[in-house]
């Protein structure tokens, strides 16, 4: 099967919202804690009101384990979960727990630009050889594997998935707002979804 790459995002995305200025940020986020995500992040004049810590989490952060993401906050300000496209489809508990636990009652969801997980099925190739190189395992183990997991992580429109993400946290926990966030790669910038045109 020959191997294909993630199309772009449209740049003119209308779901898509730029933040560079304060007022950029919609009014519902500006008193959040997604609001200062939004301004510690992408505003480099606004970092002077950053504190050096938070002393509590404010935030449950999810992003994809990608390594060009990382985001500008305080110490103690979020947690921050990992995984590969930034799914939380199998880590309710660690949510519930954030919630129930943690004291925290915002969720901030990042897709990223040029996800690896867009398009994943068609990297069977790059993925079973390079399991066998760098992992050790069979062929037929990383085949396995690849059949096992590629389409539950497969995303076609990471703006799409972010958002339904979002609207399937607040059904699971209705108190709770979670807001659809894409880290954009080119400039490590954050970017509102509209969820509704």
């Amino acid at each position: 099967m020959a191997e294909h790459h993630a199309p772009a995002l449209d740049p003119n995305d209308p779901r898509l919202v730029e933040v560079n200025d304060p007022a950029d940020i919609f009014p519902e986020l500006e008193s959040t804690a997604v609001g200062d995500l939004l301004r510690w992040h992408n505003l480099p004049e606004s970092r002077g009101s950053m504190p050096l810590s938070s002393a509590r989490a404010r935030l449950l952060v999810s992003m994809c384990m990608d390594h060009r993401a990382d985001l500008i906050i305080p110490n103690e300000f979020a947690y921050i979960l990992r995984s590969a496209g930034g799914t939380l489809r199998d880590s309710d508990f660690e949510v519930q727990y954030a919630v129930a636990v943690g004291g925290v009652t915002e969720i901030a969801l990042l897709a990223h630009t040029d996800c690896g997980m867009v398009g994943v099925s068609g990297k069977r190739a790059k993925f079973v050889d390079g399991l066998v190189a760098r992992g050790g395992c069979t062929a037929d183990f990383a085949n396995n594997e690849f059949d096992r997991f590629s389409t539950l992580y497969e995303q076609h429109d990471v703006v799409a998935f972010v958002v339904h993400e979002c609207r399937r946290l607040e059904a699971m926990l209705p108190s709770l707002r979670a807001t659809p966030l894409l880290y954009r790669v080119a400039d490590d910038k954050l970017l509102q979804i509209r969820t509704t045109l």
